[in-house]
Formats: C-alpha cells, structure tokens, sequence
C-alpha cells in the first residue's frame, strides 16, 4: 500500500491539495477535468516536480517525506510512468528499446507482451518510423518490463485506436491481479473510468474534492462538484418538511427525517414513464441517436426534470411537445452543498 500526502504550490492559481491510500491490486482512478491539476499530481508522486510538502510512503519504503527531509531521487524510484506521449530512446529500434531495462530481462514475459501488444512486426523498425499508437504500445511494454512497484498511467491508452484501447481495458484487468502493485489511472474517459476502477479519486482546481469506491462515486456521490462532472443531469435545491423531502416547492413522499438535506440529485435514467407516478409535460425532446432526452415540467420545480429513454422505449410512447405523462422518480441522491 502507498500512503500520499500532498499540499504543494504549483503556481499562483493552483495548490495541489490531496491525501489517498492506493492498494496493491487495484486500479485507482483519478478523474477531472483539463486543467484540474491530474498530471501535476502525478509528477509530485514520481519526483518529477520536487514538492516541498509532499509524503510518499509505501509499507516498506518512504520515497519522500518533509519532517525527515527524505527524498529518493526520480530515477531510484521504482515507478512505472506511462504518458500520453511515449517516451522512448529515438536512436534505438523497437526491440532495443523493450530490452533496456534496470531489471534482468523475463524472455517468457516480454514473449506474452508482444503478443498482447502485437508488437512483433515491429520490433526491428526505429521510433522515428512507428505510429503514434505504436510508440505508446511500445512505451507500455517496457514500463511493464521494468517490474515498477507502482505504476502511473496518465492518458496512456489516448493515442491507441478503439478496438486495442478497448483490449487493452480488458487487459489491465487482469494485469492488475498479475503484478499486485498499486495502479493510478488517469483519464479522462467517465466510461473507461467506471470500466477500470477499484476507486475512484476526482479532483477540481487541484484539491481532492471526494474519492470512494467505483459504486459510490458513480452511483452515489456525495458532493454537487462531483455529481455535475458525473453526469447526474438533474441537480435541484432540497429541503427537508414535516420529515418529507421537498424541492424547490413541491413536497416528495420520501422519509428525511434521519436525513440533513441541502441538495437532490437524479439520474436522468431513473426517471421513467410510469402511469402510477407525478404528472408532467413534456417540454422538449432531444434525440441523439443512442437516446432520448427529455425536459418534463412537473408543478412546483423551478427547473425541467431530465428523463432519459432508449430510442425503443421512446417510440412507444410517441412522445412530442406538450404532451401529458406520469413520471416515477426511482433514486434520489443527496448531496452536501447548496446548489447555485
């Protein structure tokens, strides 16, 4: 297990502010937005940037650590770093670069590799004449072949077309489990995050904001920042009445009594048409091709309610402006803050 503790100034706007646990075993994933502060982190952990208040422990070995003043220099750290951009030795062939390494070479898992990678029509060409996706694969397998104690990956699968990207997901499933090391995983990707992760870290502006299990961060997150960079389409002012939920102005028969309300999310996905549940009109349909969005105004909310349907589910209702329904609201998650 590695232990980070990071509150460092990287420029005038952003502080890097975080404190996680990663697991061997697991995939952490570190979602935010361009600019967050994702790869800054990433370069405090490796070395990369000298933070002056940072820790960095492992069960058996502390890399960095201010009240000691201990600092393990980047290249005696045994860190894997996958970028997005592969970082390969451009005078070398293919071949040479996966057999540079600091450790004695593994024939039989280097063999695996190529395969895997589909690096063997490769291996004899320079740097200079790989793809953009060639180069990562190849910067991939000799990360992997230096038998890192913990390895960081930001982006590394951007510049790898669907179908091997999509492999490669699977792949690191399993690699996960093969290495039993920590494996930090940023990007992007909201799909790819909730495909990968053990755990989930996002961070905004370079502060962690909230960090849980992939259930918890994707299904119920806890703070409105989160919740809007999620997805949750509907995001309304809550209060609690007489023990009942209310929004805006409309009283739910939900039980909040044990509950401090302040904020309401709802997935558009668990809103859907239901002929026992609170009427609504239509007020626009938005039809994307692999959905059916649509803004539904129901007595009492100050803003539309954001159902979203399948294009099947949305044809047999023959839905259209201003037409009549009865919605069900199925989850309700609460979140701490007010919401603008």
């Amino acid at each position: 297990m590695f232990h980070i503790c990071i509150n460092h100034l990287i420029h005038d706007t952003l502080t890097i502010e975080a404190e996680f646990e990663l697991k061997a075993g697991e995939i952490t994933t570190l979602i935010g937005k361009s600019g967050s502060g994702k790869s800054s982190l990433l370069n405090l952990i490796t070395g990369v940037i000298h933070g002056k208040n940072v820790q960095i422990k492992s069960d058996t070995v502390t890399y960095q650590d201010i009240q000691t003043g201990t600092f393990i220099p980047v290249h005696e750290r045994k860190f894997g770093y996958i970028q997005q951009k592969a970082q390969l030795f451009s005078h070398l062939s293919v071949w040479e670069n996966l057999t540079y390494s600091r450790v004695p070479l593994d024939e039989k898992k280097l063999e695996d590799y190529l395969d895997i990678f589909e690096l063997r029509p490769h291996l004899n060409k320079r740097v200079r004449e790989l793809s953009g996706g060639e180069a990562q694969r190849v910067s991939i397998v000799r990360t992997l072949m230096s038998e890192p104690e913990l390895l960081l990956i930001d982006e590394g699968f951007s510049a790898l077309d669907p179908n091997l990207r999509l492999k490669l997901r699977d792949y690191l499933q399993t690699l996960k489990k093969e290495l039993n090391i920590p494996i930090l995983f940023v990007t992007h990707d909201l799909y790819e995050a909730y495909q990968l992760s053990d755990y989930v870290l996002f961070i905004e502006n370079g502060k962690l904001i909230e960090q849980g299990t992939k259930k918890q961060m994707f299904h119920f997150p806890s703070n409105i920042k989160t919740a809007r960079f999620i997805g949750v389409e509907n995001i309304f002012k809550a209060s609690s009445e007489d023990g009942q939920l209310k929004i805006d102005e409309r009283l739910f028969e939900v039980d909040v009594s044990n509950v401090q309300v302040k904020s309401i999310g709802i997935k558009a996905t668990h809103v859907s048409i239901h002929e026992e549940g609170l009427p609504a009109h239509v007020e626009k349909v938005i039809d994307d091709l692999t959905s059916v969005t649509i803004y539904l105004r129901l007595n009492g909310l100050h803003h539309p309610l954001l159902m979203k349907l399948s294009p099947l589910e949305a044809a047999k209702h023959h839905l259209h402006l201003h037409q009549q329904l009865n919605v069900k609201i199925h989850q309700f998650i609460f979140l701490e803050g007010h919401c603008d």
